[in-house]
C-alpha cells in the first residue's frame, strides 16, 4: 500500500472518530443531565416524591414509547415544566437514562 493511500486511510479514519466521539458523549450525559434537571422532583432512582410529590417514574412511563418521553421533556406536562432547550441528542440520551430506571 503506497504512503498516499496510507495517508487518506488515516484522514478517514480520524475523521470518523471526531464523528463518533460526539455522538457516544452525548449518550453518556443522559445520568447527569437527569441529575442536573430531574432529581428535585423525580427522584435520584425515580422514585417521584420531591416537592410536587410526583408519582414514580416506572409509574408515568409505563407503555410510552420513546417518542412519547421526549415530547413530554420536550413539551412539559401537567405539573412538569417543558425543556425545550435541550438538544435531540441530549432529549435520546434522558429518554435511554429513564427507561433504565423501571
Amino acid at each position: 500500500m503506497s504512503k498516499r493511500v496510507r495517508g487518506v486511510y488515516a484522514v478517514v479514519g480520524v475523521g470518523l472518530l471526531a464523528v463518533a466521539l460526539p455522538l457516544s458523549s452525548a449518550y453518556a450525559d443522559g445520568a447527569k443531565l437527569y441529575a442536573d434537571n430531574c432529581v428535585s422532583c423525580h427522584g435520584d432512582k425515580g422514585q417521584g416524591g420531591g416537592p410536587m410529590n410526583v408519582a414514580p417514574l416506572a409509574k408515568g412511563i409505563k407503555g410510552k414509547s420513546d417518542a412519547d418521553l421526549a415530547k413530554v421533556i420536550k413539551e412539559g406536562k401537567d405539573t412538569m415544566p417543558p425543556f425545550a432547550a435541550l438538544s435531540d441528542d441530549d432529549v435520546k440520551a434522558l429518554v435511554a437514562t429513564i427507561k433504565k430506571m423501571k
